[in-house]
């Protein structure tokens, strides 16, 4: 976890984790969001490292929670360009992309559906 990794390398340079998030503007209620199991932004894990003067990756001990940073960047940057997008549509093009969107969830909703109803019959079956 994050926040494991921070305080630790907080204790070993003889810093107080909430006084150095501050210095770094960074708000008390964030630091408790780490403290509870969130991971901050990259640039601001990049700020860390300097100031603690580790590699970014020291965060980040095992392979599968850095994917997870990974994954939430990415999420990001495209939730950030699907606004860029959006601002340049009328308001006819974003009912028709709200459609499209409401469209793909009753997709999604029926295929879950019917993997379901598969395993259920699967189940039963099983149990004859």
């Amino acid at each position: 976890m994050f926040w494991d990794k921070y305080n630790k390398i907080c204790k070993e340079r003889n810093i107080k984790p909430r006084k150095l998030a501050v210095e770094l503007d960074i708000s008390p209620a964030t630091v408790t969001r780490w403290i509870n199991g969130s991971v901050p932004k990259m640039e601001t894990v990049k700020k860390l490292s300097e100031m603690l003067q580790v590699p970014v990756v020291y965060f980040f001990n095992e392979d599968e929670e850095l994917d997870n940073v990974l994954k939430i960047v990415k999420a990001r940057r495209n939730v950030q360009k699907i606004v860029e997008l959006c601002d340049e549509l009328n308001d006819s093009q974003i009912d028709t992309l709200f459609m499209c969107i409401a469209q793909m969830k009753i997709k999604k909703i029926e295929e879950e559906c019917e993997k379901r109803k598969e395993q259920i019959l699967l189940d039963y079956n099983a149990e004859l």
